[in-house]
């Protein structure tokens, strides 16, 4: 009995290493001509980053926690404490398509655009 267990284990795991060494195809393209890396032509222009640095600066007339946080998106890029009188710098790094954060501050919040590379704000408004 043993014998006969041990010639099916062997048989499967024979089966299964002779069946998962089959060669897989190499995908084609829509037009059934592959290129290889050095045929491929990109833009020398091309911006391969997909992350920016964008400079924070705020300014308040009360000291609180700020917020920072995309749009889309249950976390936050960035946590501080703004003093009054004081301006806050920092520097945050978002998704180069991000072109609005969200601030929030003292039970408010606030859709701020990104200006390039930067991001001013005053809450004394």
């Amino acid at each position: 009995m043993k014998t006969g267990k041990l010639i099916l284990v062997v048989l499967i795991v024979s089966t299964v290493g002779v069946l998962s060494c089959r060669k897989m195809e190499q995908p084609k393209e829509e037009n059934g001509i592959q290129k290889s890396m050095e045929e491929i032509n990109v833009d020398p222009n091309f911006n391969w980053e997909t992350t920016k640095a964008v400079e924070v600066i705020l300014t308040g007339n009360k000291t609180g926690v700020i917020k920072i946080k995309p749009v889309e998106g249950d976390f936050y890029y960035h946590k501080g404490l703004l003093s009054v009188g004081n301006t806050y710098k920092t520097e945050i790094s978002v998704p180069t398509s991000v072109k609005e954060v969200i601030l929030v501050f003292q039970g408010n919040t606030y859709t701020v655009p990104i200006s390039g590379n930067q991001l001013n704000f005053s809450f004394n408004k």
